[in-house]
Parts: structure tokens; C-alpha cells; sequence
């Protein structure tokens, strides 16, 4: 019993408690400032692992190579812990295109769904980056009969973005494989 109490006073010691001896007070710091706990004090850390590539600013990207729709493609990255990938800058397109350096075309997450010409990502935000292939984005060119509202990276033309059908039709078209990122 003596031990379960000690253990206990130790453990609330530990986090900043007062402790009265002899009717003095005494106050206790975690660590007196001496460590930094990175979890509390800094930028939470990712402890997952990653089955991708890991951008030097620790986006984990991972390639599926489906196909699928987006909205298949987007519930896929999901059950993965992460949604369609968002690019922020050119070193995270860099190592995007390095993972679908054999792939035609794989879905990223930004989409002008919402408002024709606006493309923003699955969080909302507006694409601050881009690396759009020349004459894109163009929702389908001249005359399409069909819209584009999804973008994909294109790794066999070094990394440029497209846009793209999110889903068919045309015939052949709104099904790639995709890659996710957390």
C-alpha cells in the first residue's frame, strides 16, 4: 500500500504539482526547461510508416495503380490514413514524379468540382503550386462534350499536370491510378 501511494506522489510530482513539506510549498516543473518534448511542445510527429516515398518535409506519397474513379481513388487514400495528394511546392512535385515516373497519368487531389475554373484541394485550399502542362488547364479543349474537372500528374511527360474526366465518360478516359498522401 505504502508503495502504491509513493508510486502515485511521484507520478503527480511529475506534472507540475504542488508539493507541501513541512507546511513549505514546492513547485514542480516537467523537465525544469532542460528537454523539448516534440509532441507536446513542437509539430506533432507522423509515426506511421510509409509504404511510399517520403518527401524531405515528411509527406508520405504513395502510388496506387488502380485505376479507378476519383471518387473511388480519394476513398482508397482515406482507408489509408490520407486523402488524394496535395502538392505544395516543386520539391513535393519532384518526388511525386519520381514515384510515377512509369505512370501515364495518376490522380492528384485537386478538382474544380465546385466552381469551373477553380481548382482547390481535398481541404479546401487553393492551389498555391502548380505545374500545369502547356495549354492546361483547358476542360476538354474547344467543343468538348464533356467536363475535366479532376487533375492528374503525368509521369511519362516528366510530372505536368492535366486536367481530366473525374469519372467516365468520354470511353477510356476518368480511370487512372492515383496517389495518396498523409
Amino acid at each position: 500500500m505504502v508503495v502504491r501511494i509513493l508510486v502515485g506522489l511521484l507520478a503527480f510530482a511529475g506534472c507540475g504539482a504542488e508539493l507541501a513539506d513541512d507546511g513549505q510549498k514546492q513547485t514542480l516543473t516537467p523537465d525544469a526547461g532542460l528537454t523539448r518534448d516534440a509532441a507536446i511542445d513542437g509539430s506533432p510527429i507522423d509515426a506511421r510508416p510509409c509504404p511510399g516515398v517520403k518527401d524531405p518535409g515528411g509527406t508520405c506519397f504513395i502510388l496506387v495503380t488502380g485505376p479507378a474513379v476519383a471518387a473511388e481513388a480519394e476513398a482508397g487514400c482515406i482507408a489509408r490514413g490520407g486523402h488524394l495528394a496535395t502538392i505544395k511546392n516543386a520539391q513535393e512535385n519532384a518526388t511525386v514524379t519520381a514515384l510515377v515516373s512509369t505512370t501515364a497519368s495518376a490522380f492528384l487531389g485537386a478538382n474544380d468540382l465546385v466552381v469551373e475554373g477553380t481548382f482547390r484541394w481535398p481541404d479546401g485550399a487553393p492551389l498555391t503550386y502548380t505545374n500545369w502542362r502547356s495549354g492546361e488547364p483547358n476542360n476538354g479543349g474547344t467543343g468538348a462534350t464533356y467536363q475535366e474537372d479532376c487533375v492528374v500528374i503525368q509521369g511519362l511527360l516528366g510530372g505536368v499536370w492535366d486536367d481530366r474526366p473525374c469519372a467516365p465518360p468520354p470511353a477510356g478516359a476518368g480511370t487512372y491510378a492515383y496517389v495518396c498522401s498523409y
